[in-house]
């Protein structure tokens, strides 16, 4: 299976950003797992299920930048929210510790001159064990079997019921 990547260039890197699954995570921070160094595609989709673009590169650019201005906002909050579990142990706020490592790394990737290059794909194979899919990458293999909606997108376009 291949993946479309969008290729942008920063000051700091060449990455791709997962242009199919991007918007098939449960939360909006686990989509800075969807980011990757462009080194790692490749434009060679000989024999694979290419899937398509679902979701345009600026859109992407809005949503990382959206990430990494969010850092001390939800520093903040986790922080209290810790403090407070010394106090009253309670649940932790869903995904609450996920936006602050998903805002530090979004914002670790110079996206201010951050330019379009093209699309690359990451080159994937899946392979389905009784009622699990499993997937050659690690990153997709671990949304596969911890993130709902991943998981049910890659059924989707593995033509997959159930």
């Amino acid at each position: 299976m291949a993946v479309p990547h969008h290729v942008v260039a920063t000051p700091r890197g060449v990455y791709g950003l997962d242009a199919h699954f991007w918007s098939s995570v449960e939360l909006d921070a686990r989509k800075v797992l969807m980011v990757r160094p462009a080194r790692t595609l490749s434009s060679d989709v000989a024999g694979c299920r290419v899937l398509p673009v679902r979701v345009g590169v600026e859109e992407q650019l809005r949503d990382l930048k959206a990430l990494a201005a969010g850092d001390l906002r939800f520093a903040v909050r986790h922080a209290r929210w810790k403090l407070g579990r010394l106090l009253a142990p309670l649940p932790e706020p869903r995904g609450g510790g996920e936006y602050v490592y998903a805002s530090r790394i979004a914002g670790s990737l110079g996206l201010d001159e951050a330019r379009p290059v093209g699309v690359s794909w990451l080159v994937v194979s899946v392979t389905l064990r009784g009622g699990s899919v499993e997937v050659s990458d690690g990153v997709y293999d671990w949304l596969a079997g911890n993130d709902r909606v991943f998981a049910s997108s890659l059924r989707e376009a593995l033509g997959v019921r159930g």
